[in-house]
């Protein structure tokens, strides 16, 4: 098999770090391999759920990212990976599939169920919306 650049959604919730674990696992089996992390904020349904004041949401995206990585980003370097990470504000689905074809990524990894409760509830499944968005092949972790 061909070394090949794996996408990894990651939220912080329970899926998305076993998506991880099994992308990591995956690189593991198929040498020069990459991991591409990405966090993605979405700043509008912050400021629906009441998550910050108006002035405070770029610095409540930011607090939430980094809380979301700084577990998967400690699982990545003691496993060895080459990983980078990614952090992108918008809509989840979307900007994961754009990810997907702005960094040449052949695979995604991802969990069914994230952190996005009112997102869920105003959009539908992130991972539902990536099967119809992305072209490359995604397996889904539960």
């Amino acid at each position: 098999m061909l070394p090949s650049k794996i996408l990894i959604p990651v939220d912080g919730s329970p899926a998305s770090l076993r998506a991880l674990d099994f992308g990591i696992a995956m690189a593991s089996q198929n040498p020069g391999t990459s991991l591409v992390l990405l966090n993605v904020q979405n700043i509008s349904a912050m400021a629906l759920s009441g998550a910050a004041m108006a002035g405070d949401l770029q610095e409540a995206a930011s607090k939430a990212s980094e809380e979301a990585l700084d577990g998967a980003i400690g699982k990545l370097e003691a496993a060895g990976a080459v990983f980078k990470t990614l952090i992108r504000s918008g809509q989840a689905a979307e900007t994961i599939a754009q990810v997907a074809r702005e960094e040449d990524i052949q695979h995604i990894v991802m969990g069914t169920r994230g952190l996005g409760s009112i997102q869920g509830l105003l959009m539908g499944s992130v991972a539902t919306k990536v099967i119809h968005l992305a072209q490359v092949p995604i397996t889904l972790i539960k």
